[in-house]
């Protein structure tokens, strides 16, 4: 499926070159297991996977995995205040969690190998860029504690990218959602409304410039007041109904 919601190739591929914070999820006899853990993806002919390491005596290592399991990157996310919004005295709104995931549904495999362990650390701590520091820990005291690990790979039947970053709402809403993002610090979130969210905003409603006076926002190249006004009303109305999908 692709909509305003799939998120770029350009973006994915980037996205994929970093480490992230995620899920792992896992299905076993006694029903779904979840760890927390960091991962990083890797390309092998044509496939993708999703890379990390688990403690030996985690339960998703010692009790067999039955079925098919997710790796769940939880790229970026944030809380939205409709109190952000332009358009929000004119026409209240409702607050929103806006985010960018990452999901790898696939086939997992535990590699009980200290050395590939130690690789896979090695690898996160690179991709953070700390690559040099386990260099420091002596050689027998890494793989002692290799000893306590696992490599897990999670090879994936498709990657599902999701972004819900305002794309739906009003240019100027994006503009005020960025403003109150960059002040809070997530610049990787107001860039990337700014790169991508943005410009779809502006191709539905119309480019339009950045300020307007209180009761004017333009909807497909026309400046409409938005007090009572139907296509404007009809057009803020859809941003309220749930999106499918998420």
């Amino acid at each position: 499926m692709t909509d305003m919601y799939t998120l770029p190739d350009a973006h994915l591929s980037d996205l994929l070159d970093r480490a992230h914070f995620g899920s792992l999820v896992t299905t076993h006899e006694s029903g779904l297991r979840t760890t927390p853990i960091p991962f990083y993806a890797e390309k092998r002919a044509d496939a993708w996977l999703a890379v990390t390491h688990l403690a030996r005596h985690n339960p998703q290592v010692t009790n067999p995995i039955t079925g098919p399991a997710t790796a769940v990157f939880h790229v970026m996310d944030a809380y939205v205040s409709n109190t952000w919004y332009a358009s929000n005295e004119a026409l209240p709104n409702v607050p929103t969690w806006d985010y960018v995931s990452i999901q790898m549904p696939g086939t997992v495999k535990i590699i009980d190998d200290p050395q590939r362990a130690l690789q896979v650390a090695a690898k996160l701590t690179h991709k953070m860029g700390d690559g040099g520091e386990l260099k420091k820990v002596a050689s027998n005291r890494s793989m002692t504690m290799a000893t306590h690990i696992v490599a897990v790979e999670l090879t994936a039947d498709r990657v599902i990218a999701r972004a819900k970053m305002s794309q739906d709402r009003h240019p100027d809403d994006i503009r005020g959602v960025i403003e109150q993002l960059e002040a809070a610090g997530k610049t990787d979130m107001a860039a990337f409304l700014r790169e991508v969210s943005l410009p779809v905003a502006e191709r539905r409603f119309g480019h339009v410039p950045a300020h307007h006076t209180a009761n004017e926002i333009p909807l497909h190249g026309k400046v409409l007041g938005t007090s009572g006004n139907p296509e404007w009303e009809k057009a803020q109305g859809r941003q309220l109904r749930p999106q499918a999908g998420f």
